[in-house]
């Protein structure tokens, strides 16, 4: 059985098309890769009218970043992973604890690219962590 070869005019049609095929595909490699990176936002709340909060990020077993901070109530930050960060060991914590004697609610929560990946609640003084690890 043989195989038609196509004539020059139908090879002609058929490589225009392969090439925008392969241009749509390198056009969306670039986004496709930027999706793997995470947008990560800590939040407490609480009916004290500050707290002291330490949010970190821990990018590899040795790298991190983080701060401890009184802030006033509610309190949220924003940070993000590299899609090359996320695809690897990762883990994001946030402590949070009353202040000054003060006693009542306290929340925390940590979301990840608009889902709730790990939240917390207590009352009086005793502090809370909100642990959110990958890979």
């Amino acid at each position: 059985m043989t195989t038609p070869t196509p004539t020059p005019s139908e090879a002609a049609d058929v490589h225009p098309e392969a090439e925008s095929d392969a241009a749509r595909a390198a056009d969306s490699a670039a986004p496709a890769a930027e999706s793997g990176k995470k947008r990560i936002q800590f939040r407490v709340t609480g009916d004290a009218g500050t707290a002291l909060i330490r949010n970190v990020v821990v990018r590899s077993a040795s790298e991190s970043e983080g701060n401890t901070t009184k802030r006033a109530l509610p309190w949220s930050a924003e940070s993000s992973l590299s899609a090359a960060d996320a695809a690897g060991y990762h883990k994001v914590v946030l402590f949070a604890k009353n202040v000054d004697g003060s006693r009542g609610a306290l929340s925390c929560e940590i979301t990840i690219n608009g889902e709730v990946v790990a939240s917390q609640h207590t009352t009086g003084y005793k502090p809370i962590t909100c642990l959110y690890h990958a890979n």
